[in-house]
């Protein structure tokens, strides 16, 4: 590794900041505008200074302090492992710089003090810090310019900026070869270079040190430097320096093609050259997938990963020793994203950038590691996404996707706009990949059926228990646990505590309990019990990012707040006409059961989560409390006689369509806020809908 971390205090977008323990690769990820850039802003600009350039410093963060600071801690461990017993004259003098003079400062000393204890020691890691003050004059944090120098010649930074990259000029390739590659060419006088020419062409008027002598004479140049040497010597080996594809100039390749094989070359040049050198470069990629394929991103990520395997071993399979070049990748790619953690197990990184109240930066490093070979070999682009989001909603189905994809109720609710709505049937999955087990700063909510937290067991004479369910690593309502977050929130003071072990005594004091139920098992004789019990264990997840719906999603739309919209759609949209049962149900207080009946038939499930399957009518002396079997068969023949109700078939969006025309034109007329009658109408739907706002 060449370096081990970089720390940003009180300067650009940032009060403070630390990447800490870099890895090979090292994904940056974030939303536009919070801060992400500013990294590649600050490393640009401490190795400009590192290499002597005038120019002030950036702006402070905060002006309540005099002076900012960019800190790069080297990884020195392998340089002073090969320089300490070096007799190289080049390798002695990088010891004596860098392991040794530098200790002779006390204040450089102290700097160090928990880095070195002796001489005999390997020094580690070399923090080297640059001061920036309010009026832009900055400082190093040592005085020795010969140890500044040899830290910019031996841990060389690299960029790639895609959105400012020259497509058709790569003569930053060339820079990176004469960088990484150490030949002492200075042993090879100009008059041994003139008498290998003069031999090879054979000719006894020595041509070609005429040649050199008229144009020396002509013009004034001034002396190649160490790299420019190097790479004259290494372009004289290779059949030409103008760089091609497939055979092809750059000129005639689209832009995509030339950013996707610069960028390559310039990796695998990278990972190549530093195999067999002491020299440890980093490189930032700032939005490399720009104008490219979602393919080539991913092939992007895995030639550095089969660069990495093709050069970190001998020919004999011994792996080699030095360290890879450490690799940071700013993007808003999840093809990239999903690429590194599936090839960089456990050699990769993901940090989150966003913005505070105060609008500063914060940096926070995501769980992106995985042991389960099942999860990874089913992450996907659609996982990836989830790193990116402002806000996710996780559902359990069909039905949920269709409801809050729908374009009508996205068009009066923009804010859902900006929610992933992620839907999964694997535990495993929601559990590795939400923003509570990564780490994220992503605000998201789990949305779970009722049958998820509890479900409910008949003991016989229209009696039910209830039995408390655990979701994974999710939550746990399960009694042992509830018992044991009721003595943990009984310790607390705080209002929150408080509510909380309140919401516990209540919901283990109905599961303690068997409850009465209406003849069908449809509903709850003592309704205020119930309804509070479902409260308490609603109250109690929300702690836990977890919306619990009272039975199904699909009571969030069938429900009697809504009926008159729905026996509305069913009549006019599906030639369904209910009036005479409504009628009955209304003249016998029954309406809803009836909206439970109907719920039930539309794949959602019943108060007492009962389902169409375990839904029956036992005899035929039962009735439905006041509705003759009679009517009960009519209902149902009805409903069997339109089309099948599938929980994919498009209901859901249809209705919802039909319910925002109806609250449109409702709104219109009476001059009512269209989400004060959406709410009335859809009460349950709204609340989750508002729970989704960012700034709730």
């Amino acid at each position: 590794m060449s370096i081990k971390s970089i720390e940003i205090k009180n300067l650009f977008s940032y009060e403070y900041m630390k990447i800490d323990d870099v890895k090979d690769i090292n994904c940056i990820v974030g939303k536009n505008n919070v801060g992400k850039s500013n990294i590649l802003k600050a490393l640009r600009f401490f190795y400009g200074k590192l290499e002597g350039k005038r120019e002030l410093g950036p702006e402070l963060y905060s002006n309540y302090t005099s002076y900012g600071s960019i800190t790069i801690e080297f990884d020195t461990e392998r340089l002073h492992r090969i320089v300490r017993s070096s007799e190289v004259p080049y390798f002695k003098r990088i010891n004596t710089i860098l392991f040794k003079d530098f200790f002779l400062d006390r204040d450089e000393k102290k700097t160090l003090s928990n880095f070195l204890r002796t001489e005999s020691q390997l020094v580690s890691s070399y923090p080297l810090t640059l001061h920036i003050r309010n009026d832009g004059l900055s400082e190093w944090s040592i005085k020795n310019k010969n140890a500044i120098d040899l830290l910019s010649t031996i841990y060389p930074f690299f960029e790639v900026d895609a959105r400012h990259m020259n497509l058709h000029e790569w003569d930053k390739i060339w820079h990176i070869v004469s960088s990484l590659k150490t030949i002492n060419f200075n042993k090879i006088p100009k008059k041994d270079v003139e008498l290998f020419f003069n031999e090879k062409l054979g000719e006894k008027n020595k041509s070609y040190s005429q040649l050199i002598s008229i144009v020396d004479n002509a013009i004034s140049t001034k002396q190649f430097t160490y790299k420019e040497r190097i790479l004259n010597y290494i372009k004289l080996g290779l059949k030409g320096d103008q760089f091609e594809i497939n055979g092809e100039s750059l000129d005639l390749q689209s832009d995509g093609t030339n950013a996707y094989n610069f960028t390559n070359t310039l990796l695998t040049l990278l990972i190549a050259l530093t195999r067999s050198e002491y020299i440890s470069p980093f490189i930032f990629l700032d939005e490399p997938e720009l104008g490219l394929h979602p393919k080539l991103n991913e092939g992007l990520i895995s030639n550095i990963h089969e660069n990495f395997i093709k050069y970190g071993f001998k020919k004999n399979g011994v792996k080699i020793k030095t360290k890879m070049p450490s690799i940071f990748i700013s993007t808003h790619s999840p093809n990239i994203v999903k690429e590194v953690i599936i090839k960089f197990q456990g050699k990769h990184q993901v940090l989150h950038i966003s913005k505070d109240k105060e609008q500063g930066s914060l940096l926070k490093k995501l769980h992106s590691t995985y042991k389960d070979s099942n999860f990874l070999s089913t992450f996907s682009d659609n996982e990836a996404r989830l790193y990116f989001s402002d806000h996710i909603l996780f559902v359990e189905g069909q039905t949920e996707l269709e409801a809050f994809g729908n374009l009508s109720l996205r068009m009066h609710f923009k804010h859902l706009s900006r929610v992933d709505v992620y839907s999964t049937s694997s535990n495993t999955t929601s559990e590795s990949i939400n923003p509570g087990a990564t780490d994220a700063a992503i605000k998201y909510l789990f949305l779970f059926d009722a049958d998820k937290a509890y479900s409910f067991k008949d003991k016989g004479k229209n009696e039910l228990t209830v039995q408390l369910e655990k979701n994974g690593r999710l939550f746990n309502l399960r009694k042992q646990n509830l018992v044991e977050q009721k003595i943990y929130y009984k310790k607390g003071f705080s209002a929150e505590f408080k509510r909380l072990n309140k919401n516990i005594n209540n919901i283990l004091d109905f599961s303690s309990e068997s409850h009465k139920v209406e003849r069908h098992n449809v509903r709850f004789t003592d309704q205020k019990s119930y309804l509070n019990f479902h409260s308490n264990v609603e109250q109690y997840l929300l702690s836990k990012n977890v919306k619990l719906i009272p039975n199904t999603f699909e009571g969030c739309l069938i429900c009697l707040t809504s009926a008159s919209l729905f026996y509305q759609w069913l009549k006019i949209e599906k030639n369904i006409d209910l009036t005479l049962f409504v009628k009955k149900a209304r003249k016998n207080s029954n309406e809803r059961r009836l909206i439970d009946f109907l719920r039930i038939k539309f794949k959602g499930k019943s108060e007492t989560l009962k389902s169409e399957k375990q839904f029956r009518i036992k005899s035929k002396s039962d009735t439905i409390s006041g509705w003759g079997i009679k009517y009960f068969e009519e209902l149902e023949s009805l409903l069997k006689n339109s089309e099948k109700k599938k929980k994919t078939n498009g209901w859901v969006t249809q209705f919802l369509n039909f319910s925002i025309n109806e609250i449109e034109r409702e709104s219109l007329n009476t001059k009512i806020e269209f989400e004060e009658l959406f709410s009335n109408y859809f009460p349950e739907l709204h609340d989750i809908i508002t729970r989704l706002q960012s700034d709730r």
